[in-house]
């Protein structure tokens, strides 16, 4: 007789893999999966109610027929996966790709809006990441904005967070603390500098990229993000650097 696959589920790094699990025809009710990883996960058919899914990312997986009710999508993405027949609260998801599409980038082709193996992530919410361990934003942005799979964080300074106050007159210190700012808003939106894949400098004096650099390959001592640079636009007093980075959520 053969045995039915079962889930299996393995941690890394504190998130939940599954990998060529079929599920096909499953009830999961009052689950938590945040921030699980599904790859080529087989969910035909199955129903998912009550759920908690938010940052859950989904590739290369059968959704067909998937129907997903009363669940924390928050952060979540579906790629490169079919999802012919899904739904989320009774819409179907290639309507709602679709409806996004219009919305954000003009009028969907008719075959990209019936695609069953959309070429980007299926867009959820975005999230406003706010936290005290970093310097209070200005009302004209946010400190981060988490959304489609990733966080993106503002231009950070050299200001410690308690005072208000620039950390430091050398351009070591201030690297140091505008990283140490960073790392707080990433850590605040559930990520890490270790998961950086993009990151732009501003500096006010060209001279000061070495010292810069010498305290930014502390940090990222190997496979550094991807990197540019500019000259900071506005001169504040005492202000050497500011850095703003992209990172995976």
């Amino acid at each position: 007789m053969e045995t039915q696959p079962t889930l299996e589920l393995k941690e890394t790094r504190q998130r939940i893999e599954a990998k060529k699990a079929n599920l096909s025809g499953s009830t999961f009710t009052d689950v938590n999966l945040a921030g699980a990883a599904f790859d080529d996960v087989k969910l035909t058919g199955a129903t998912i109610v009550n759920a908690c899914l938010a940052d859950a990312r989904i590739e290369d997986a059968n959704l067909s027929g998937l129907r997903i009710t009363q669940a924390n999508l928050t952060g979540a993405a579906i790629s490169e996966s079919n999802t012919t027949g899904m739904t989320i609260d009774g819409i179907f998801v290639t309507d709602l790709i679709a409806a996004y599409r219009r919305e954000n980038r003009g009028e969907a082709s008719k075959e990209d809006s019936g695609s069953s193996h959309p070429a980007s992530a299926f867009p959820m919410p975005r999230e406003i990441i706010l936290t005290p361990n970093a310097p209070s934003p200005p009302p004209a942005y946010s400190q981060a904005v988490r959304a489609a799979g990733l966080v993106f964080v503002s231009g950070t300074g050299p200001h410690d967070p308690a005072t208000g106050k620039i950390a430091g007159d050398t351009i070591q210190e201030q690297t140091r603390q505008c990283l140490k700012n960073i790392a707080a808003i990433l850590e605040a939106a559930g990520t890490s500098l270790e998961r950086v894949v993009s990151a732009t400098v501003i500096v006010l004096e060209e001279a000061d990229f070495a010292g810069m650099n010498e305290e930014w390959l502390k940090w990222f001592p190997e496979n550094p993000p991807a990197r540019q640079g500019a000259k900071l636009p506005v001169r504040i007093p005492g202000m050497k650097v500011s850095i703003a980075v992209i990172a995976e959520a």
